[in-house]
């Protein structure tokens, strides 16, 4: 069909289940757990094996790297004011102090305020 093979044998269900119950019964063995849908099909238990399958190419430090990096420069994009409580929330009429993310090979992503009248441009 679409050339995966494992979700084209889901697929090829439509004429048999329907795509509505299909799709309702995906979505609940994501949500609730593949034991949960009743008669689920051999194609589904396929097919849900196969996404919960780690594939031996991708690299789990990497991808925990990058989404550290992510998380930082989200971090710093944030206005830090919208965590506190009301009542500690700054004036308006008072600047605050920018965040820069600095980028080192060693410790990428660390998050440092500038200084008071400067804007330190990121590394």
């Amino acid at each position: 069909m679409h050339g995966d093979p494992v979700a084209d044998a889901y697929a090829a269900l439509i004429p048999q289940h329907g795509f509505q119950r299909l799709a309702s019964m995906l979505k609940e063995a994501c949500g609730r757990g593949l034991e949960r849908v009743l008669s689920a099909p051999q194609e589904l238990v396929h097919f849900i094996e196969d996404m919960e399958r780690f594939p031996v190419w991708l690299d789990a430090k990497l991808i925990e790297q990058g989404a550290r990096i992510e998380r930082n420069a989200y971090a710093s994009a944030a206005d830090p004011r919208s965590c506190l409580p009301a009542s500690r929330k700054r004036p308006y009429g008072r600047p605050r102090r920018p965040l820069v993310v600095q980028m080192s090979p060693a410790d990428a992503g660390t998050i440092i305020p500038a200084g008071p009248t400067q804007l330190a441009p990121a590394t």
